[in-house]
């Protein structure tokens, strides 16, 4: 039996940021339909260092199989090691045979992102310009990628709490990119007056507050998922009037908790599985997606864990 292995380095290659937002816009697409089946994900806490993530999944149209094993170390950061690490399992369906092994920490860092990417192609204005980018590590690097395969971005604004991290990764992509890309000393400055905000933080306390938004910009809540993390404040949050998910919303982070409990029933709406938000992944030829043209409403695309995201709307 012949196992196709693939590195880091060959995983980049061959999943281009691009390709890979389009790939997550079917998969999205798929999963809306109720062609995938998507357990979800079981986490084992490792005592004071990290966690082991198993993630499995399986496509009825292509009767393929799949497990994302990781692990997660916030403590590696600023280390030789990555946060994330891990593989991929690939089987077929007919037999169960494993057919391939892929580096975790490539696929996780270019996926995340398509997924944010396919959130603001969808959710956000499409003469969004000014990007903020809170945190500068791995995340932070592939979701301007991101952002900039899905928005004629004109300039961006980085803020990391290791302020040196947010020069380095400005100053270098400033340099690949030719758009202003800036360090700030503030998640506030990076804030204000941003059309697309990415939060990519494992932070336990919220970076980004509610007051700093302004009318119409879109949120990529995108960092970690765990119940002792947040991103964003409750002011944040009760500026959303409706939330829809292709996730479990029980399952999801903290912030959704506050949304639930500061909404009136009437003004709340929380869809299962077959959430419409990703149905607009795949509109009719020709089709304008609907959350895509101009509006004056905020937006709020999250990507909490494997193809499950969250999307909320201002009125």
């Amino acid at each position: 039996m012949k196992i196709l292995i693939l590195s880091q380095s060959q995983v980049r290659r061959l999943l281009p940021m691009e390709a890979c937002i389009d790939l997550m816009a079917d998969t999205l697409a798929t999963l809306a339909r109720g062609e995938a089946v998507q357990p979800l994900r079981s986490m084992m806490r490792l005592p004071e260092t990290g966690i082991l993530g198993m993630m499995p999944a399986y496509l009825t149209p292509d009767k393929a199989l799949g497990i994302k094993l990781i692990t997660v170390f916030h403590a590696n950061h600023g280390t030789k090691y990555d946060s994330h690490q891990g593989a991929v399992l690939y089987f077929e369906g007919e037999h169960g045979s494993l057919k391939a092994i892929l580096d975790a920490t490539a696929v996780t860092a270019i996926r995340t992102a398509a997924v944010s990417g396919v959130a603001t192609r969808l959710l956000a204005r499409p003469d969004a310009s000014d990007v903020a980018i809170l945190g500068a590590g791995v995340q932070g690097l592939t979701h301007l990628e991101a952002m900039l395969a899905v928005r004629p971005v004109k300039r961006v604004r980085i803020w990391n709490r290791t302020f040196e991290k947010a020069r380095e990764l400005a100053a270098r992509e400033t340099r690949r990119r030719g758009i202003p890309i800036e360090a700030v000393q503030t998640a506030e400055a990076a804030i204000r007056g941003a059309d697309i905000i990415c939060t990519v933080t494992s932070s336990r306390e919220p970076v980004l507050r509610g007051e700093w938004l302004k009318a119409g910009a879109h949120i990529n809540a995108a960092g970690s998922s765990v119940a002792a993390t947040r991103e964003l404040d409750t002011p944040a949050m009760v500026r959303f009037d409706s939330l829809s998910t292709a996730g479990n919303p029980l399952s999801m982070r903290p912030e959704i908790s506050s949304f639930r409990k500061r909404k009136a029933p009437s003004a709340t709406t929380i869809s299962g599985a077959k959430s419409e938000t990703w149905s607009w992944a795949a509109p009719r030829a020709g089709e304008v997606p609907r959350k895509s043209r101009s509006s004056s409403r905020s937006a709020l695309g999250w990507r909490t864990s494997l193809r499950r995201n969250t999307s909320t709307k201002r009125r």
